[in-house]
């Protein structure tokens, strides 16, 4: 027998539950920065769901350092990719496709403030 379909009212948005779990756990400080939100090991895929990243005020150091640590913690797993999701980004200078290449990451617009970023891992 195959599996029911889902009930619209049963679906939870990812931002909000990128959200709850984030104010549940806290935040995690990596490289200066404060990230709220989940991560794991999706098949292949590392995952980020980021609800809010902030810089500390002492401390925080480049983005790209903060892009090394997090590509280093998918590597360390069987992921040979990146993904991360962007919920309710405000600094719209995030949704700039070139930056993105910058650090060798594709840009997806999903909506008005959400975005992803996908970077395949090479050995």
């Amino acid at each position: 027998m195959p599996p029911r379909p889902s009930r619209p009212e049963m679906m939870v948005v990812s931002a909000e539950e990128a959200l709850r779990q984030a104010l549940y756990q806290g935040p995690e400080l990596l490289s200066g920065f404060r990230i709220y939100g989940t991560k794991g090991l999706v098949g292949t895929s590392f995952q980020r769901s980021i609800f809010l990243l902030e810089a500390e005020k002492k401390g925080a150091r480049s983005l790209r350092q903060l892009v090394q640590l997090l590509e280093a913690e998918a590597r360390a797993t069987v992921a040979i990719e990146l993904r991360i999701i962007g919920h309710a980004v405000i600094n719209k200078g995030l949704f700039n496709a070139a930056m993105a290449r910058r650090f060798g990451f594709q840009l997806r617009l999903i909506n008005n403030e959400t975005i992803e970023l996908l970077k395949v891992l090479n050995p």
